[in-house]
């Protein structure tokens, strides 16, 4: 196999506004529609609940993948929303 060494992914803990600014800026936006998906797979998981079940932050990976999974504290997946595509027109 040949070409471009693969580069570790990025993983950003978020529980600030500071953390955010730690997200490159020209990633932001993806990271940004990352939390928009959370807070939307929450709701649909939980519902009214939602707001009580939320933990400390998040997690984001820059993978490129739309894709969310909440998680207990233990790690066990409690829901995943799986986005294939996103197109912003």
């Amino acid at each position: 196999m040949t070409g471009e060494p693969l580069q570790p992914l990025q993983t950003y803990r978020l529980t600030t506004i500071a953390d955010l600014l730690k997200v490159p800026a020209d990633r932001r936006e993806d990271c940004v529609r990352g939390l928009l998906y959370a807070l939307l797979t929450q709701e649909i998981a939980f519902g009214d609940d939602a707001g009580s079940m939320l933990r400390d932050g998040i997690t984001w990976t820059d993978d490129g993948d739309l894709s969310v999974s909440l998680r207990c504290a233990d790690g066990e997946e409690l829901a995943t929303l799986n986005i294939t595509k996103y197109d912003p027109s």
